[in-house]
């Protein structure tokens, strides 16, 4: 097993280990997920802090929460470059800090898994943290966040930015899954949008019905984001195909998507009439 996938075994290990009967350890599970920079683990840890009985179980799950946020700022900052190297630490050193050796292959996975990493923090920063940050940074004793200054959009621009984002993203989704149909041939070449989170939420506050929508669009992105990680570590490693039962929770996701998304579209239109 090389070190990537030990990494990875041991996220599987520690979300199972959220459902302990033993609040010590689903403590000490949500902390380390938390540390891990694992986004996989977001899901669970909100459910966690929303339904665990233990007080101190759901305030290490709302520490972990913050940390994914603080990355996601840091991702994107003047020392991204470091973060991503803290990242590739946690995953590759042995249990001594020293680097072990890592294989071309595993390497093209774990940096694309990394831009993975990213694109759904940036999704969790707009879809989880606006709904649970104030409650997370007092419960941790935080001073909240000052909010950005920016110019207001006007709704028709909000209306355009949203209407081009579902555009892309219903794309997207129908491009993965005629990828997804031939898995003994997948087309690394295949064309994607990779559309982005819709972040100004400030500007939607005027506007009935906007707000609901774009949170609904950015789960969506959210949810393409995750069915297209299979193929972005195969080809990434330079596979061109992908084991048939890989692709049977994703394949599900972007069919219960296009029905969520055509939803979208006709509350999107109703608003614009």
């Amino acid at each position: 097993m090389s070190e990537l996938d030990a990494f990875e075994a041991k996220v599987r290990q520690n979300i199972k280990l959220l459902s302990s009967s033993d609040a010590q350890i689903r403590r000490q599970a949500a902390t380390w997920l938390g540390e891990s920079g694992e986004p996989s683990a977001i899901t669970r840890l909100k459910q966690v802090y929303e339904n665990d009985p233990d007080a101190k179980v759901r305030q290490a799950a709302a520490y972990s929460l913050s940390m994914f946020r603080a990355l996601e700022r840091d991702m994107n900052g003047p020392n991204s470059e470091r973060v991503y190297e803290l990242l590739e630490d946690v995953q590759m050193r042995g249990k001594m800090g020293r680097r072990v050796p890592v294989p071309v292959g595993c390497l093209a996975r774990l940096v694309m898994g990394l831009l993975v990493s990213l694109l759904i923090l940036i999704a969790f920063n707009f879809v989880i943290w606006p709904q649970y940050g104030d409650q997370i940074s007092s419960m941790l004793g935080l001073a909240p966040a000052a909010p950005a200054e920016a110019a207001p959009m006007s709704r028709d621009e909000i209306v355009d930015e949203l209407d081009a984002k579902l555009t892309a993203v219903r794309a997207d989704t129908t491009t993965l899954q005629t990828v997804y149909s031939s898995p003994s041939a997948i087309d690394c070449q295949a064309d994607f949008s990779n559309p982005t989170s819709f972040t100004d939420f400030g500007a939607l506050d005027p506007y009935e019905g906007l707000l609901d929508i774009a949170s609904r669009l950015n789960l969506q992105i959210v949810q393409l984001v995750t069915a297209k990680a299979p193929f972005n570590e195969a080809c990434a490693a330079g596979n061109t195909s992908l084991p048939e039962d890989r692709l049977v929770a994703p394949l599900a996701t972007l069919e219960t998507m296009q029905g969520e998304l055509d939803t979208l579209a006709n509350d999107l239109a109703a608003l614009e009439g």
